[in-house]
């Protein structure tokens, strides 16, 4: 596929990048411009992946000039139940004793019943850091993304993005197990990224992206090689 600076960013109140107060789909997709204006990027090619999917999505709608071409991962341009995984996830952390804790493999022990998936505590614990006094803390804003999950659970752009389309080359991947993309998802996709091709992996969930990185790798290096 040939040779790209790839760029992964930790979008607002997750991992190293500054808490905020709001998380509008407008500002998180204005962010993203932001650090392509901070490089000198005229355009990207944008891949996102969950609430990243739905950032890159709400970028491509707002923003059609700065996406080369857009791929999506296991999610779509829906609502979703208020009450999801993602959801239980964070009230698990947040209800976590950090007192009783004092490293990693502590905290997978308490979240073992709460988070059953090895895969999914292991994304959520590297969020937990040591502090100099041998406590740990989280690192992203349990507060701000318990509040703003009702809204990050509807996709509601404003802005013009709700009724704009996004035409250029556009790759949906899901995973053939999981329940955030599935077929009766396809038309509200089509709707507003008309071009895109939709592709499954078989065998694996939400996180098809670690769980069979070799076989997604591949979907998206075709993907890019026909978009160009």
């Amino acid at each position: 596929m040939g040779d790209r600076y790839v760029h992964s960013l930790d979008i607002r109140n997750h991992g190293r990048s500054p808490h905020a107060d709001s998380m509008l789909w407008s500002e998180m997709a204005g962010d993203v411009v932001k650090f392509l204006d901070y490089e000198g990027y005229d355009q990207a090619q944008i891949v996102g992946h969950s609430l990243g999917g739905k950032i890159a999505m709400a970028m491509a709608l707002l923003h059609p000039d700065r996406v080369q071409n857009l791929a999506v991962v296991d999610i779509a341009p829906v609502n979703y139940p208020p009450v999801s995984e993602p959801l239980l996830i964070l009230q698990a952390m947040d209800e976590l004793d950090l007192d009783a804790i004092h490293t990693r493999s502590d905290a997978d022990e308490m979240l073992r019943e709460s988070i059953p998936s090895e895969l999914v505590r292991g994304f959520a614990l590297q969020n937990l850091m040591p502090e100099p006094n041998g406590k740990m803390h989280w690192r992203l804003n349990l507060e701000t993304l318990r509040k703003w999950r009702p809204y990050l659970s509807g996709f509601k752009i404003g802005g013009g993005g709700d009724t704009s389309v996004y035409e250029k080359p556009t790759l949906f991947v899901r995973g053939g197990d999981s329940d955030f993309c599935h077929e009766d998802y396809y038309p509200k996709i089509k709707r507003k990224f008309p071009t895109a091709d939709i592709q499954v992996v078989e065998g694996t969930g939400h996180y098809l992206h670690v769980a069979k990185a070799k076989e997604f790798g591949s979907i998206l290096s075709d993907f890019w090689e026909s978009a160009n």
